[in-house]
């Protein structure tokens, strides 16, 4: 006779494996039912006391603000000093920057190829970050040319470049030539004006000896803009 698959307690009651898991998943779900169930509870009740709480009005806001003290301030008057521009058209010397004064009366000129970190930070619009920027942009270009080139900074703003340019000089012959006898294509490269494809085209002109100036120009044949560029900052160096 086979033997049954079940177990008998001591009251005589039968059970099977597959009735203890049910008996198991029946108590989960009461479990989780009886979660829910204090869940959907007690959001019945806060929903009940939100709506018993008086909502405010305007004129409850402005009882409320009526009776908070209110600060006084002590002012002490003082009239206007009306100053007068003097005859050369400069600023005397402690007068604010206040209505009808422009940038060139408040800032002193500065030299683009010689002002330092901390002279560019002092314009408007330059900053700490695009003033590190601007000194080393003009170290790798070799001095500025123009006010313009000031633009090919990068992040500068053309319009701050504009609005300091009353601000803005440069020294004529202040940048520093690259020397084409004995210039290399990683020197080149490196330059802010040119990228590979022109350092290529500089080189090929100069050849494998440099025999003066006019030719090199002629046989790189650039353009009015390029040589307008360029030429600042490609020279010939007399090497023994």
């Amino acid at each position: 006779m086979a033997k049954s698959s079940g177990t008998t307690d001591g009251k005589g009651s039968f059970y099977n494996p597959k009735s203890a898991l049910l008996f198991e998943v029946a108590c989960a779900g009461f479990l989780v039912m009886a979660v829910l169930v204090s869940h959907l509870w007690r959001r019945h009740v806060w929903e009940e006391r939100r709506t018993q709480i008086p909502k405010s009005t305007a004129e409850d806001l402005l009882v409320w603000l009526d009776a908070r003290p209110h600060p006084t301030f002590k002012t002490k008057h003082q009239p206007r000093q009306v100053r007068t521009r003097p005859s050369n058209g400069r600023r005397p010397a402690g007068v604010p920057w206040g209505e009808g004064a422009t940038a060139r009366d408040v800032l002193p000129v500065l030299d683009i190829n010689n002002a330092t970190e901390a002279e560019w930070e002092r314009l408007p619009g330059w900053g700490k970050v695009l003033s590190e920027r601007t000194v080393k942009f003009r170290k790798a270009l070799g001095g500025f040319v123009s006010v313009e080139q000031l633009k090919l900074v990068y992040g500068l703003d053309a319009d701050v470049v504009e609005r300091n340019r009353a601000q803005l000089t440069v020294e004529v012959g202040g940048q520093t030539r690259m020397c084409l006898d004995t210039l290399s294509f990683r020197t080149l490269v490196g330059h802010p004006l040119f990228d590979a494809a022109q350092t290529r085209r500089v080189l090929r002109a100069r050849g494998r000896s440099m025999s003066g100036m006019d030719v090199f120009w002629k046989r790189l044949s650039p353009d009015s803009t390029e040589r307008a560029m360029w030429e600042p900052y490609l020279g010939r160096c007399h090497v023994e």
